[in-house]
């Protein structure tokens, strides 16, 4: 039979092998449940995809228009990926208005959500009162189980 410093190391040894299957199948079910895929953002159409107004438009470097639009009030928030146009719910938007300030969104319809980190960067250079204010952050896209994190820049006002 075992001696009691051979039962230690044997304990120790079942107990850090199953601790180390356990992790793995967590890790496997709950932390990679989405898969860094191959989606493709292109520029939205003013007027065609959205209609220009009061809201938020976010903007990746290779893209003059912007690539996510939701207006501020009644409206559904828009993205196109993959080639199709997707409307999508808020559900949240935090604005922040001054520089340093957090803006967060989350934006969502049955096969893509949206959610955004980003800081305010400055506001209007005017002087006066301000209803335009620059961000700058990252934002998270999710198509059924592909993701795709985008850094971008954009503006919210009117």
């Amino acid at each position: 039979g075992l001696v009691g410093s051979e039962m230690c190391i044997r304990d120790s040894y079942l107990t850090v092998r199953d601790n180390m299957k356990n992790l793995l199948i967590t890790l496997t079910l709950f932390c990679f449940p989405a898969y860094a895929g191959n989606l493709t953002v292109q520029p939205l159409i003013d007027g065609e995809d959205f209609i220009s107004d009061c809201g938020c438009y976010f903007y990746i470097n290779q893209f003059k228009k912007p690539i996510l639009y939701w207006p501020f009030g009644e409206g559904k928030a828009a993205i196109k990926v993959n080639g199709k146009l997707n409307k999508m719910e808020i559900i949240e938007d935090v604005i922040g208005r001054r520089p340093g300030q957090s803006t967060t969104f989350h934006l969502k319809n049955n096969n893509v959500t949206v959610k955004g980190e980003c800081v305010a960067t400055s506001v209007c250079q005017n002087g006066g009162e301000c209803e335009v204010s620059n961000h700058k952050g990252k934002i998270t896209l999710t198509l059924e189980k592909q993701y795709q994190n985008l850094e971008v820049k954009g503006n919210c006002g009117c």
